[in-house]
């Protein structure tokens, strides 16, 4: 009688009182441990680009002329730096960015 009792209860609170395990078979199961989870992968995200140009021009998005892509770390080596932060378009060395 206690069980039909208890069963009732954990049935109107919403828990399964016959839960699968992972050797169950069924595909849809939880990991057993939280630890096990893993999170969603991160979007695809654009990154920072930056070029070395011989000539620059600051109208609209940015752009550049005579430009190579260059590190991050080497643009104090360089004395007209075109930083793209939303992607950019290279035509030749004709750098505009995008974004």
């Amino acid at each position: 009688m206690l069980k039909v009792i208890l069963a009732t209860l954990l049935a109107a609170c919403g828990v399964n009182s016959n839960p699968t395990t992972p050797d169950s078979g069924n595909a849809l199961s939880q990991p057993e441990h939280p630890d096990d989870r893993q999170p969603p992968p991160e979007p695809p995200r654009q990154e920072d680009a930056y070029f070395c140009c011989d000539s620059l021009n600051s109208q609209g998005k940015g752009s550049g002329e005579g430009c190579e892509q260059i590190l991050h770390t080497v643009v104090a080596g360089c004395s007209k730096v075109l930083h793209c932060t939303d992607g950019y378009t290279n035509d030749e060395g004709k750098v505009t960015c995008t974004g």
